[in-house]
């Protein structure tokens, strides 16, 4: 089972789209900003223009997480269209870490059991 899980989400009225991760290694902060054009890439004109705010506040934190080190499971963050209370784009990390500034290196340990 992979060690690191989690998806970013966009939910509202009739809409629920995600980019969801499992890996082995914890996803890059590279890797995270990409999973979100992907998600921007599944949401109409209407929908995307309703979380615009929304996922440049998701990129904020994914910027600001990874010069912290990252996320560690479990979280889970919302981030809501102005004067609504469906409306948003989520953030949930489920297992392992997420947002890390580069992938760590395979140990030769985890080789032998991958």
């Amino acid at each position: 089972m992979p060690q690191h899980r989690g998806r970013i989400q966009a939910q509202g009225p009739g809409t629920e789209e995600s980019v969801p991760w499992a890996q082995q290694k914890p996803p890059t902060v590279a890797e995270m900003l990409e999973m979100c054009k992907q998600l921007e890439g599944k949401l109409s004109k209407t929908e995307l223009k309703d979380r615009k705010r929304p996922l440049e506040n998701l990129r904020r934190f994914i910027l600001a997480a990874s010069e912290r080190g990252g996320i560690d499971a479990p979280c889970s963050k919302s981030w809501l269209k102005a004067g609504s209370r469906d409306i948003r784009i989520d953030l949930e990390v489920i297992a392992g870490r997420a947002v890390v500034a580069t992938a760590p290196e395979t140990t030769t340990e985890e080789n032998k059991n991958a």
